[in-house]
C-alpha cells in the first residue's frame, strides 16, 4: 500500500505531529521548526522556529478548544502558544514557558479539563495575555474551559522524577511522583529514567456528573477541590527543586477532585507503573513489559466494548477519580522487538496485567497510538515501517512501506482517522488504512 499524499519541505528529522483539523496538521522537526500543513493542498500554510535548533522540537500538543498549541524541546523547556483560529500563533513569544529542567527524550503528557472531546467543540479566539497580567493571570479563560488549570506531566530534574505543572503557577509543580525511601523494599525498586508518560483519561459515562452542591456539570476543574499536600502534610506547593507532594488531599473525599487521579509511566529498565495522585510516594502496581527501555506508550478508557479517552493528550471531561472506567487498554513499545498489550484496572486487586505481547521482525518502536474508536493500534517502527494491529484481537493486520529511516511519530485525523506518519528522512505520509471501523475489529 502507497500511502495518498507525501509531505516534504522540513529541513530536518520530523519528531512530532499534531492534528489541528482534519484538514490541517502541525509538524516539528529538529531544527526546532514549527510547520502546519494544508492537507488539501499539501503546501505548508505557516511556518515558525519554537525553540533553539540544537534543541529542536520534542512535541507537539494541539489543544484546539483553547486555541493552545503546546510545544516541547530537549532545551528543557514547554512552551504553551496562543493559536488563532486558523492555526498560526497570535505573538511571536509563548503565554507560558515551564523549565522542567529535563533533558532526556520523555514527552510530556497534558491533561486538558472540561472538554467532551478533543473535537466536537467550536474553536474559540486565541487567549491573549491580559494587559499588565502577573505570572498567574497571563492566560486568559475561554468558553472550553480555563487555560489555567492545563496540567502538564514531564521527567523531572531528576530523571527518576514525574513532576506534574500547572503552566500558570510554575515554577511551583503541583504534584512530585517520587518513590519514597521507605517505599524502597521488596519488589519496589528504582526503575531508572522516565521514558514515557500518560494520563488516564475518563469515559464519557462521567462526563456529566453530579455534585451535591454544584448539581450536573460538565467535569471542570474546581480549585476548592483541590488542597496540595506538603512534605510535612501541610498546603504548600512544592518549588522546582524541593519536595512536593499529591494534588489531592490525603484526607479528602475520593470523588471531590477533578483532576485525572491516575498516571501510567515507562521506565528505562522496560517497567510500567500505575501511579495514583494521591499517593505519590509509591505506585498502585507495576509490571515489567519489556527487556529494554520504554520509549513510548498509550492507553484508553474501555467502556462498553470500546474504548474512549486519550492517553498522551487527555482530552476527556468527568470527574478523573479512577471510577470512569474500569478497564483500559495499554499499549507500550520499547527498543526490544515487541509491542505488549496490557490490560489496566485502577481498583483491581492486579492494577496492571499483561494481556499479549506482540511479535516485531526489528527492534525499535518510537511511537504507539490507539485510534479512537479503540479499534486499531499504530506503530512507527525504527526500520521505518508503520505496523498496524487489531486492538481487540490483538492480531498483526498491515505494514505501511515508504520511509527510508526511523518512523518518529504517528497521528491519526479526528473525523475520517487517516492516518499521518513521520520520519527522520524528513518527510510526512498520509495513509487512508481501515476507515470503516468494522475493517479493523
Amino acid at each position: 500500500m502507497d500511502p495518498i499524499h507525501v509531505l516534504r519541505g522540513h529541513l530536518g528529522d520530523v519528531q512530532s505531529l499534531s492534528y489541528l483539523s482534519e484538514d490541517q496538521l502541525y509538524a516539528g522537526d529538529s531544527n526546532g521548526d514549527l510547520r502546519l500543513w494544508d492537507l488539501a493542498s499539501c503546501r505548508t500554510d505557516y511556518t515558525a522556529r519554537l525553540h533553539d535548533a540544537n534543541s529542536g522540537i520534542l512535541h507537539l500538543a494541539c489543544l484546539p478548544e483553547y486555541g493552545i498549541l503546546l510545544s516541547q524541546g530537549r532545551d528543557g523547556c514547554v512552551k504553551l502558544w496562543a493559536a488563532g483560529r486558523t492555526g498560526t500563533l497570535d505573538r511571536p513569544t509563548p503565554l507560558q514557558e515551564i523549565r522542567t529542567g529535563s533533558f532526556n527524550f520523555c514527552r510530556c503528557a497534558v491533561w486538558a479539563p472540561g472538554l467532551v472531546s478533543q473535537w466536537r467543540l467550536p474553536r474559540p479566539q486565541a487567549f491573549r495575555p491580559a494587559a499588565a497580567a502577573g505570572p498567574a493571570d497571563s492566560l486568559v479563560a475561554g468558553p472550553a474551559g480555563d487555560p489555567r488549570d492545563l496540567l502538564v506531566a514531564c521527567a523531572g530534574h531528576d530523571p527518576a522524577d514525574v513532576n506534574i505543572w500547572r503552566p500558570a503557577e510554575a515554577p511551583s509543580i503541583a504534584a512530585r511522583l517520587r518513590l519514597s525511601e521507605g517505599a524502597c523494599t521488596g519488589a519496589d525498586i528504582r526503575h531508572g529514567m522516565c521514558m514515557a508518560l500518560a494520563f488516564l483519561s475518563p469515559s464519557p459515562a462521567l462526563q456529566h456528573w453530579s455534585h451535591p452542591e454544584k448539581g450536573v456539570g460538565t467535569g471542570e476543574i474546581s480549585r476548592s477541590d483541590l488542597e496540595p499536600l506538603g512534605e510535612q502534610g501541610g498546603s504548600t506547593s512544592g518549588r522546582g527543586n524541593g519536595d512536593s507532594s499529591g494534588i489531592y488531599s490525603s484526607s479528602g473525599n475520593e470523588g471531590a477532585a477533578s483532576d485525572p487521579r491516575f498516571i501510567v509511566v515507562g521506565y528505562e529498565d522496560g517497567v510500567v507503573a500505575l501511579w495514583d495522585l494521591r499517593n505519590p510516594g509509591r505506585p498502585l502496581g507495576s509490571l515489567r513489559t519489556h527487556t529494554e527501555p520504554v520509549m513510548c506508550l498509550d492507553v484508553r478508557a474501555r467502556v462498553q466494548g470500546r474504548s474512549t479517552g486519550n492517553g498522551r493528550t487527555a482530552l476527556g471531561a468527568g470527574r478523573g477519580n479512577g471510577n470512569a472506567a474500569e478497564l483500559y487498554d495499554l499499549v507500550s513499545g520499547s527498543a526490544d522487538d515487541q509491542i505488549s498489550c496490557c490490560e489496566v484496572r485502577p481498583g483491581g486487586p492486579q492494577p496492571l496485567t499483561l494481556a499479549k505481547k506482540l511479535q516485531l521482525r526489528e527492534n525499535g518502536t518510537a511511537d504507539v497510538r490507539i485510534r479512537s474508536d479503540g479499534k486499531l493500534l499504530a506503530c512507527g517502527c525504527w526500520d521505518g515501517r508503520v505496523r498496524l494491529f487489531s486492538v481487540r484481537r490483538r492480531e498483526p493486520l498491515a505494514v505501511l512501506k515508504y520511509h527510508r529511516s526511523h518512523v518518529t511519530a504517528v497521528a491519526f485525523s479526528p473525523e475520517t482517522q487517516k492516518l499521518a506518519s513521520a520520519s527522520r528522512d524528513g518527510t510526512i505520509a498520509l495513509w487512508s488504512v481501515y476507515s470503516s471501523t468494522s475493517d479493523a475489529t
